[in-house]
């Protein structure tokens, strides 16, 4: 379906084999998302499909191997499993009765126009629709079986003609739509009778500002993406009773309120303009209510320091992931909450991310006693001046990144970070020289055997050219005689002064 060594968005692949009933319920309390990530992960497993990661070592998306795309499509033309759409010859060739359509590179011109208008489209149950080929698609009414429409990033906002955005209404039948990036400003009203809808993606519309009123209707919708800035009329949100995704929403009294009619919901990115107590109360009254959240995702402005979700909740035992981001404040230390409920309630979170005032040493060790932590991500701005990961300390994680302003001194002991495959963080070179640790800099970066790259900010602020030097090639040195040769990035700030004759990136 997809064209050569294209990236399939994991989640958005997971969720179209859900809406094609490829993927069963599994065992109680599983949902059938979590059967589905056990798919991709087996094709994974298996070589089928390249994971590709980004920048923090997460599966973010894959891709397949050429030779395994041969034998997909030769198998799915045998089978008569779908059709994809390449040129006009695919077109002339196009059988009868096409269950799946894939329109992908192919050139609009009279005779393409044609061809597309005559195919036997009527029982289509899957489209999906590549930019390039956006001006030949069959008008939308064509499809009257459709269950999956995906036009990811074809700009349909910006086209006069097929498809209408409002036909969409009438596909009774469908359970995915994905219209990311595709320029639209709004949805009809008509969404409304998709009452079998599963998953819709509106992200990245820009001049979208509005939802309508009449998705209160969309019951059996399981996952929504949209940008937060986007309003939600009252009672629409709370009567989406199926939601198990809901990405990006912008915190209201009312919003926070209608929050706690998602019993199911397992992802919630919630972003906060304003805080106000009122917003605040409500939200965490709210959040008790959500007993199935495995992943958390908090954005917030306003207010220069910030005590998240204060010392009254109590997370639950499948919470995976939790991100706190802002450009303007930071939590005033680690929550109250993962102090206080200790490796057994955490034992599934495997990410965190945050932004806080200050760190200190007794908490990277409070950090390090979470079991199955992965991916640990904290920024701070102000800490003490050197921070030590010890021995046997952090043995899961394989992403690891502390970043502290000003910049201060952190030490790996041997056999800190067993596993880690990527560390960032920053190195403040007059902390360093003040506190003896300026003949080789040494902080332990070649104790950390698993390593494949590293990001490292040199701040050296308050030194001279020479010290900044000094620095630097203790770093590249250490990178260089690691037995993997991992690569690395290594930024100076300020900015390198003009004739040094160490480069920024090695």
């Amino acid at each position: 379906m997809y064209p050569e060594d294209h990236e399939m968005d994991k989640e958005d692949l997971i969720w179209k084999w859900i809406c094609e009933k490829f993927v069963q319920h599994g065992k109680h309390q599983t949902s059938i998302f979590e059967v589905g990530e056990t798919y991709f992960n087996e094709l994974i497993n298996r070589y089928m499909s390249i994971p590709i990661f980004n920048g923090f070592r997460e599966v973010q998306s894959c891709r397949v191997h050429d030779m395994v795309l041969d034998l997909i499509r030769s198998l799915s033309a045998e089978s008569k499993f779908l059709k994809i759409l390449e040129s006009n010859k695919d077109i002339t060739s196009s059988q009868n009765n096409i269950r799946r359509l894939s329109l992908q590179n192919i050139e609009e011109d009279q005779e393409t126009t044609l061809l597309a208008n005559s195919m036997s489209i009527s029982q289509v149950r899957s489209i999906t629709v590549f930019p390039l080929a956006m001006t030949i698609m069959p008008a939308i009414s064509s499809f009257g079986v459709l269950r999956v429409l995906d036009l990811h990033r074809c700009r349909i906002g910006a086209l006069n003609s097929q498809p209408k955005v409002r036909d969409i209404g009438y596909l009774f039948h469908l359970r995915y739509l994905g219209l990311e990036r595709t320029g639209i400003s709004e949805i009809p009203e008509e969404i409304g009778n998709l009452q079998f809808l599963q998953v819709l993606d509106l992200d990245c519309n820009f001049e979208m500002r509005v939802l309508p009123s009449s998705m209160w209707k969309l019951r059996q919708l399981m996952s929504i993406k949209v940008l937060f800035r986007c309003y939600w009329p009252p009672g629409v949100l709370g009567n989406l009773t199926s939601l198990e995704v809901l990405e990006t929403i912008y915190a209201s009294p009312s919003t926070a309120q209608e929050l706690g009619n998602l019993a199911r919901l397992r992802e919630l990115d919630i972003h906060f303009l304003a805080w106000s107590l009122e917003v605040e109360e409500t939200f965490v009254e709210t959040i008790f209510k959500l007993h199935d959240i495995q992943s958390l995702s908090i954005t917030c402005d306003d207010v220069q320091y910030l005590d998240l979700l204060g010392g009254h909740w109590e997370p639950p035992r499948c919470l995976r992931k939790f991100a706190f981001s802002s450009d303007h404040i930071t939590c005033s230390s680690l929550p109250v909450w993962i102090m206080r409920s200790g490796p057994a309630q955490l034992s599934n979170l495997s990410k965190f991310d945050i932004i806080v005032k200050e760190v200190r040493q007794e908490d990277v060790q409070i950090l390090e006693r979470l079991p199955a932590l992965i991916h640990l991500l904290v920024w701070s701005h102000q800490t003490e001046r050197l921070l030590v990961i010890g021995s046997d300390e952090f043995c899961c994680v394989i992403a690891f990144g502390m970043h502290c302003e000003p910049a201060t001194q952190l030490v790996f002991r041997q056999g800190a970070l067993l596993n880690a495959e990527l560390v960032r963080f920053n190195l403040g070179v007059r902390v360093a020289i003040e506190d003896g640790n300026n003949d080789l800099f040494e902080i332990g970066l070649g104790n950390l055997l698993s390593l494949q790259s590293a990001l490292v900010e040199i701040h050296w602020d308050g030194v001279t050219n020479m010290e900044a030097a000094k620095a630097y090639a203790a770093v590249k040195n250490a990178m260089n005689a690691q037995p993997r040769h991992p690569s690395i990035d290594i930024y100076m700030y300020p900015e390198k002064p003009e004739g040094t004759n160490y480069q920024n990136n090695t």
